[in-house]
Order: structure tokens, then C-alpha cells, then sequence
């Protein structure tokens, strides 16, 4: 499986790795290095991720647990890619629109 991500998805991790690195100055590389991980385990299980339906349509989130982070993303099994749509705070208590 390829994985690819939306724009939405690389401003997202862009902001969080951001305040990660300004706030968090004792780990300042763990948003990189879970993201690592997590891709690590998509491609070898894309369906690892919990369901979710977001505006009616499916999706999966998988959770970054050291830093509360939510990776949403949609798996296109006939065209082997896994779409990352956003990454998004877990502990905001909603969802993101997408």
C-alpha cells in the first residue's frame, strides 16, 4: 500500500508538529516519530484503524496515543493507497469535518 497525504492532512501535521516542538521541549520529535510509526503499521495493515462515518462518508483513525493525536484517513483498496485526510487533536471531543 502507498500512502499519500491531502493538503489538508501536511498543513495539519505541519501546525501540530510545530506547537509539538515549541511546547513539548523534552520530546520535541514525538509527533514525527509516531507518524513514523503509524505508517509503518498502515502499510502493513490498513484496516488497523477504527471505522468512522464522517459526513456519510467511511474512514478510519488511527490513534497516535503519546501525543493524543488522531490520524484520519480513507483506504483505496482497488488503487492500493492509503489517503491520510487529516490529523486531528483527540482530546477536542468532536470529530473534524471532512
Amino acid at each position: 500500500m502507498n500512502i499519500k497525504l491531502t493538503k489538508r492532512a501536511e498543513r495539519r501535521i505541519e501546525i501540530v508538529d510545530q506547537w509539538w516542538r515549541t511546547n513539548r521541549l523534552e520530546a520535541p520529535d514525538l509527533l514525527k516519530q509516531e507518524l513514523s510509526s503509524a505508517r509503518l503499521l498502515l502499510v502493513q495493515d490498513a484496516y488497523i484503524g477504527g471505522a468512522c462515518v464522517i459526513g456519510g462518508r467511511q474512514f478510519r483513525r488511527l490513534l497516535l496515543p503519546r501525543t493524543e493525536q488522531w490520524l484520519y484517513y480513507a483506504v483505496r483498496a482497488k488503487q492500493q493507497l492509503i489517503v491520510v485526510q487529516t490529523l486531528w487533536g483527540a482530546r477536542r471531543g468532536r470529530g473534524p469535518n471532512l
